[in-house]
Order: C-alpha cells, then structure tokens, then sequence
C-alpha cells in the first residue's frame, strides 16, 4: 500500500478468500469494519503504531491467522474483531487498549496465551467464550466489569483470580469452564448472578477476599455446590478460613 494511505475504509477486502500477505503503510491510522472479514488466507498480520482504530470485524474469519502483532496505541478492541481466529495461537494487548469488545476473541479454539491490558476497564460478553485452550489468565485490577459469556466454554481454565475493582459478572460468565477449581473474588464483586459459574468442576474452591458475603451475591455463591471460604489472618480450626502463602489461597 502507498504511504499516503492513512485509512483502509469499511468492507475494503471483505471476503477476499485468496489474499495472503499485507504490507501496511507507516502511516496508516484507521482500519475500517469488516476491512478484512474472512480473508482466509492470511497467516500472519503486523499493524504498524501509528493504527489507533481497528474497527468491528475487521479480522473476523480470518481461519488460518496464527499470530497479530498490535499497535502501541491502539484504544479498543471492537466487537468481533478477532472471532473464529481458530489457528490463532497467542495475542498481547498494548496498555493503551481500556476496552475489549463483545465476541472480540470468539471461538479462537487455539489462543492459549493472553496477555491483557494493565489499563483494560471492560471485557465484553463472550470476548473469549470457547477459548478452549485458554488455561491461564492475568485479569489487570483495572477491569470493572465481565460481560455476560466473557469466559464460556473455557475448558482449560483451572484457576481464576477476579481483580479487586470488579463490581460485575455477567450471567454465563464462566459457564462451562469444567475445568476451573479454583476462584478468589474481591470484596469489589456486587454483582453475580446463580448460573456465572455454572458446570465447573463438581468441588471447586470459592476463596473470597472478605471475611462474610455481601447479600447481593450470597445467594448466588451459596447455591453452588462448591465450597466457599472466608479470608482470616489467624488460624481457623472450622476448616472454612484461608490465607495467602507465597501469592496461593491456603485453607487453613
């Protein structure tokens, strides 16, 4: 492409099934919605920093895409941008990214790397619902809010520290997760509703950060079959208390 090109507008190589390599410009800002929408032959993409914008879609279907390297100061992950990536094997957002967008890493069966943003605020509905390879994720204090689905259908997630700025769980938010044995939430948590951790593993550990549950989330946790902890920096003989041991929930 040109070096005066500044824009690749919406739908641009939409559907474009047989283009395998793209040279952007440096000084590109914008990448429109759809821009690349089932380009199925990409392989592997690099966005040059001066991209700011990359709009809905505009990798979605891209099946054979395995790696992404994303401008420094890029400001969002729209919606869908990333979904059905399924050979996608790793991504990092840079720490400019506050919002990631609902279905933005759908289906990429393969993403087994995350690394989010230190400035990430939301994570939108099924952002990385069927991740299915997804074992570990670093969610930043920043975020507030888990959209409804975000972490569905993770299988191989076994472990999950929420942040302590999260107010919100979204409904299914980590549904499916069979894997997942292990959950510490933040007294932040107001929000949750009976299915968020639905169909994970029969005798998971529910390791709160509080010393009793507030009552807008102790039915929901309460009706789950796993059991739930109460943090206590001295000893406890009721086998219901924890405490931190080099960064890890001991029950003690």
């Amino acid at each position: 492409m040109s070096n005066t090109i500044t824009e690749i507008g919406d739908n641009a190589f939409y559907n474009c099934t047989s283009l395998n390599t793209i040279t952007f410009p440096n000084g590109l800002e914008v990448i429109g919605d759809n821009a690349f929408y089932a380009c199925g032959q990409l392989t592997n993409v690099v966005i040059p920093n001066s991209v700011t914008s990359i709009g809905k879609n505009a990798f979605k279907n891209n099946y054979l895409l395995t790696s992404i390297s994303l401008p420094n100061y890029l400001q969002s992950i729209d919606d869908s941008t990333f979904e059905n990536c399924q050979s996608l094997t790793s991504i990092e957002l840079p720490n400019t990214v506050t919002h990631l967008g609902a279905n933005a890493f759908k289906n990429c069966y393969n993403l087994s790397s995350v690394t989010l943003s230190n400035n990430l605020t939301t994570i939108g509905a099924n952002a990385f619902e069927s991740c299915q390879q997804l074992a570990t994720i670093n969610i930043p204090n920043t975020v507030t809010s888990i959209g409804d689905s975000a972490f569905a259908g993770c299988g191989a997630l076994t472990k999950v520290t929420l942040p302590h700025g999260v107010e919100t769980l979204g409904n299914n938010a980590f549904n499916n997760c069979w894997s997942l044995s292990t959950v510490i939430i933040p007294t932040s948590l107001q929000t949750v509703s009976s299915n968020t951790f639905s169909n994970i593993v029969w005798n998971a550990k529910l390791f709160y950060e509080g010393s009793s549950l507030p009552n807008s989330i102790k039915n929901s946790l309460e009706n789950m079959l796993s059991k739930i902890y109460f943090y206590s920096e001295t000893p406890n003989t009721d086998g219901c208390h924890w405490r931190y041991v080099s960064g890890e929930p001991v029950i003690w």
